[in-house]
């Protein structure tokens, strides 16, 4: 007796190789581009060995400005709807990398991290206070984070270019910049290269910068 089950030997009917003709690569077509975003965590470790720092300091951590262009200004990365940053794009999948953390706060934490392993009492704020003693100015000159298929691997490429003003009493002093770039290349797919070597470069335009500061605050 026969059964309506498929039976080894048996050809296949014509519906399941239309099925699996017509249908099937349209999921999986649909399936690659699900994802257009590949988020970020944003980290800092300490890292510079500078001493020598005394008293308080302010550093501004100016917020970011919502802007569908996505374009980066002295204020970071244009906040796009959802309070999303776009740092770069993932050129294999063609997917932005964002990230839902303040940037301009990244960077100024990290350069308060810094400073106070000098010595300095460090007071985070939007502006810098009328004639406050010492006060740093942070803007970003440039900031990408790309990624791009080189055959079995996966390179990962960011650039980092701050600048900082110095004031004393209510005065500029003097303006310094500095800038890195890394690349890392390596098997790993997911966000944590980009998180790696975003920290990475940071660490290094960080070391570029608070000697100097420290230095110019005296």
């Amino acid at each position: 007796m026969r059964g309506q089950g498929s039976v080894r030997g048996r050809p296949v009917k014509p519906r399941l190789f239309l099925f699996f003709g017509l249908f099937l690569p349209s999921l999986l077509l649909l399936g690659g581009c699900a994802s257009t975003e590949k988020p970020v965590a944003l980290t800092y470790e300490r890292f510079v060995n500078a001493t020598g720092g005394t008293g308080e300091v302010y550093v501004t951590r100016p917020p970011e400005k919502p802007d569908a262009s996505g374009s980066t200004g002295p204020t970071g990365p244009a906040m796009l709807p959802g309070g999303r940053l776009i740092l770069g794009k993932s050129r294999e999948t063609d997917a932005d990398v964002v990230t839902r953390q303040s940037v301009t706060g990244w960077i100024a934490d990290a350069l308060a991290e810094e400073l106070r392993a000098a010595g300095y009492t460090v007071r985070v704020v939007t502006e810098l206070p009328r004639g406050a003693e010492k006060g740093l100015k942070t803007s970003i000159q440039s900031l990408s984070a790309d990624q791009y298929s080189k055959a079995l691997t996966l390179s990962t490429v960011v650039e980092i270019k701050l600048a900082v003003e110095i004031w004393r009493r209510g005065d500029l002093l003097k303006t310094l910049t500095a800038g890195a770039r890394e690349e890392r290349e390596g098997f790993d797919r997911s966000s944590e290269p980009i998180r790696q070597t975003l920290q990475n470069t940071l660490q290094r335009v960080m070391q570029e910068l608070i000697p100097d500061v420290v230095k110019n605050l005296r």
